[in-house]
């Protein structure tokens, strides 16, 4: 089980590659930080073992101690872990390898790191809230923590910045120097339809090389309540581009970042990689065979094996798929405001040919009553016979109105059932892509 760290002094350190003196003493590596439940995939000859003998023999005859697990010697440890034993998300927005090792990757994005500081403050994020994972891991061996923060949101329609709540989850099958899993879902506070949506991310962070890891980052957009086609077309390609321009600009920073380790491990490392190399000339000359170190083949292998990813062809490609999206989507729209324009012309004529018939129905009444003024009634029969007159034309009209009425009712059905159609159809557009 894989106890997340709390802070960055708790992160697994692996110790490199070191001379002991200037005599003839090899060198002798050590990790004494875990011991791994699992050992996952390794690219490599051979799996590794609790009994491996690599024992060398120094120029005095002297056998070196043996590594064995959990203590590995680092050219055991230069194999790339194969990310295996769950899913990856439906996009993909990293698939990189960096000159960070493992643990050390793990630190820079998942704890309150100056990296993570300096990150956001170029990201425009502020008021960060980076609390410890927690110490105890919940009833699936998993650990969780909640971060907050604010960001500038870069769209020139809606709101310039917005409040974010982002859930964090390590899976107990993360290994420390092997592989880490976490998944993040995050929540803007104002963005529309906040409260039927919600980004997920999965982290993917294993070992390449002694010094080097893999990211792989995956994506997807999830949705609490149904919305429209519509919307959600609008939706993904805003979360899109979003996701796209946040990762390439973590890459770069990333890539920044391996650059100071590189430098900063070879200019450390130069004096002892002389002397090593000095040595190994002086043991080629006086043995009769050349005796191969058993880290020489993995190292090379892992090096063909772990290729790197190119993510700036693959952001290109993401943001021709967006502008794509894009275009595809205003037609969709001006489409759609065409037939509504079409609609209401038809109802306006429906209506205005309405009217026109209504007064066709009344103007003859109105004339008739003020050419004959003179010929009101004079006495009480005449009038009840007048009310009798009025009452009959009342329910004629009413008659007529509900038959108008109804004639409306269909109309306002059938413009019903066309919106209706047209919406199943452009859903059955977004299914079929």
């Amino acid at each position: 089980m894989y106890d997340c760290p709390t802070d960055s002094s708790d992160q697994h350190v692996v110790q490199t590659e070191s001379i002991t003196n200037a005599d003839d003493t090899d060198l002798v590596a050590t990790d004494d930080a875990f011991e791994p439940s699992q050992d996952p995939i390794v690219n490599g000859d051979e799996p590794l073992t609790d009994f491996g003998d690599t024992t060398e023999e120094s120029d005095d005859g002297e056998g070196l101690p043996s590594c064995r697990n959990p203590v590995k010697c680092p050219s055991e440890e230069t194999g790339e872990i194969i990310c295996t034993g769950h899913e990856h998300f439906s996009k993909t927005y990293m698939n990189e390898v960096f000159s960070i090792p493992v643990d050390k990757m793990f630190e820079y994005l998942f704890t309150d790191s100056p990296f993570f500081r300096h990150f956001a403050e170029v990201r425009k994020t502020y008021e960060l809230v980076l609390p410890p994972w927690q110490e105890e891991p919940d009833a699936d061996g998993n650990r969780q923590r909640t971060i907050t923060y604010t960001l500038t949101l870069g769209a020139s329609l809606g709101p310039k910045n917005s409040t974010a709540t982002e859930n964090q989850v390590c899976y107990k099958q993360s290994q420390p120097g092997m592989l880490y899993v976490i998944d993040t879902s995050t929540t803007m506070a104002s963005v529309p339809y906040t409260e039927s949506f919600y980004v997920e991310h999965r982290y993917c962070i294993t070992r390449a090389s002694y010094t080097k890891c893999r990211l792989k980052v995956t994506s997807d957009v999830r949705y609490r309540k149904t919305l429209w086609g519509i919307v959600k077309n609008i939706i993904e390609k805003n979360a899109a581009h979003g996701c796209s321009e946040y990762f390439h600009s973590l890459a770069c920073e990333l890539q920044a970042e391996s650059e100071k380790l590189e430098q900063n491990h070879s200019g450390s490392h130069s004096v002892s990689k002389k002397k090593v190399r000095k040595r190994r000339r002086q043991i080629g000359s006086t043995s009769e065979t050349p005796v191969q170190r058993p880290g020489a083949d993995s190292k090379s292998k892992a090096k063909s094996v772990t290729p790197s990813s190119p993510s700036k062809s693959q952001l290109s490609k993401d943001e021709k798929i967006i502008k794509l999206n894009a275009d595809t989507m205003i037609r969709i729209v001006c489409f759609v405001l065409v037939l509504l324009v079409m609609f209401n012309a038809v109802l306006f004529y429906k209506l205005w040919s309405l009217e026109s018939y209504a007064n066709t129905i009344y103007l003859p009444y109105l004339k008739n009553g003020l050419q004959n003024k003179d010929n009101y009634p004079q006495n009480q029969e005449e009038w009840a016979e007048l009310l009798k007159q009025q009452q009959v034309l009342h329910e004629s009209e009413l008659e007529r109105w509900r038959e108008i009425l109804s004639a409306a009712v269909i109309l306002v059905d059938q413009v019903k059932l066309s919106l209706s159609q047209l919406q199943e159809t452009l859903q059955h557009r977004h299914q079929s892509r």
